[in-house]
Formats: C-alpha cells, sequence, structure tokens
C-alpha cells in the first residue's frame, strides 16, 4: 500500500549500501588518506571546533548520551496497559473436551 505523504516504503537506491559498494568507496578515497589527515590537522590548529570534536569523536568514540523522557509538564511518562480477552483456556482436566495425549 503506497502512504500518502511518500515516506517509508521501499525506494530505488535506499537502505543500505552493500559491503562491495562501500569497499570500492574505502579505495577510491584512500589515495586521499593522506590529505583528508593534513586538512583535519590544519583545521585543529586554527582551533575549528568541528574538526577538534571530529578527531575527539573518532579516536576516543562519543561520550554516552543522556535522553530524559518526560511526560506533559516534566512530569513522569503515563503507561497505561491494557488487556485484551482471549479464548478461555481449560483449568483443569474436565474442561477439555477431547483427549489430546499422543
Amino acid at each position: 500500500m503506497k502512504k500518502s505523504n511518500g515516506h517509508g516504503g521501499v525506494r530505488p537506491n535506499s537502505g543500505r549500501k552493500s559491503k562491495a559498494e562501500e569497499q570500492q568507496l574505502v579505495e577510491r578515497l584512500s589515495p586521499f588518506q593522506d590529505l583528508g589527515l593534513e586538512k583535519l590537522v590544519a583545521a585543529m590548529r586554527l582551533g575549528e571546533q568541528w574538526a577538534i570534536k571530529m578527531y575527539f569523536e573518532y579516536m576516543y568514540g562519543k561520550p554516552t548520551q543522556r535522553i530524559e523522557q518526560t511526560g506533559k509538564d516534566g512530569q513522569p511518562q503515563q503507561i497505561q496497559i491494557f488487556t485484551v480477552p482471549g479464548p478461555v483456556m481449560p483449568t483443569n482436566e474436565d474442561d477439555i473436551d477431547e483427549d489430546i495425549t499422543p
């Protein structure tokens, strides 16, 4: 079924690239590795915040992000649990109509 807003679903060229495509890109960019590193170092020496941030995130990993989720007006989230009635399960052997032993 097509969604009315045009988002989601299968589209050409969407999704994660295959490992082979990823490897091809790495091979094509490898000759520029030294240049990229030189530019990053130069930007860090100029005090560029994005370069310094990128360096630390790649060297040491991003810090753990804490996400606080609150409800309306900062109150705790309200969770409602609904039970849906299902078929009645037998409670003793007398409630079973047929023998189900092998």
